[in-house]
């Protein structure tokens, strides 16, 4: 990961960038060859704290993802909550981060409800970064940003008492 300018940042796979790595979230694509073969901030538009795990494949990916993929595959998984039983359940989080260095701060609060066959989740973020300080106390301009993110999410799937099988991952694009 390269930091193009604060609070951005370019993923570089095997030497390559911008439209020859493909970044992927739950099997939807943020970007195609079409885009300029530069860095670019598809990566910048998810928020981060809204991830599960990052799956990063290294090398020529053309075969399973098409001719954006030349680099490699950045494939990012969010949060999926998952409920036991057909009794409604709550579920949440609330994540709060302070950096002194630029005096940030970072908060997430999210929620789901929901059972094995029906779950409704979402989930707000907020980062409020100032302008940094070098080691003498001196303040660097123009590299404070504020960012806001907000995501909601609606699962319905057959349980798998019903089904006879076990459930599947619904929005998971897997390879063989």
């Amino acid at each position: 990961m390269q930091q193009t300018t604060p609070g951005q940042g370019v993923v570089i796979l095997r030497g390559l960038k911008g439209s020859e790595v493909l970044n992927v979230v739950d099997g939807f694509r943020l970007n195609n060859a079409i885009f300029r073969n530069a860095p670019n901030q598809c990566v910048t538009l998810v928020d981060s704290q809204s991830l599960s795990r990052i799956e990063i494949v290294r090398g020529p990916m053309s075969a399973l993802y098409g001719s954006d993929a030349m680099g490699g595959v950045v494939q990012m998984l969010t949060q999926e909550p998952r409920f036991e039983g057909n009794e409604w359940q709550p579920d949440g989080l609330l994540r709060t981060l302070y950096g002194s260095a630029d005096d940030s701060t970072l908060s997430r609060a999210q929620g789901a409800f929901g059972n094995e066959r029906l779950v409704v989740s979402g989930g707000a973020t907020y980062q409020d970064v100032n302008d940094r300080r070098a080691g003498g106390g001196e303040k660097l301009p123009y590299t404070g940003f504020t960012a806001r993110a907000a995501d909601a999410r609606v699962r319905a799937m057959k349980s798998a008492r019903e089904s006879g099988r076990s459930a599947p991952r619904v929005g998971r694009r897997r390879g063989r």
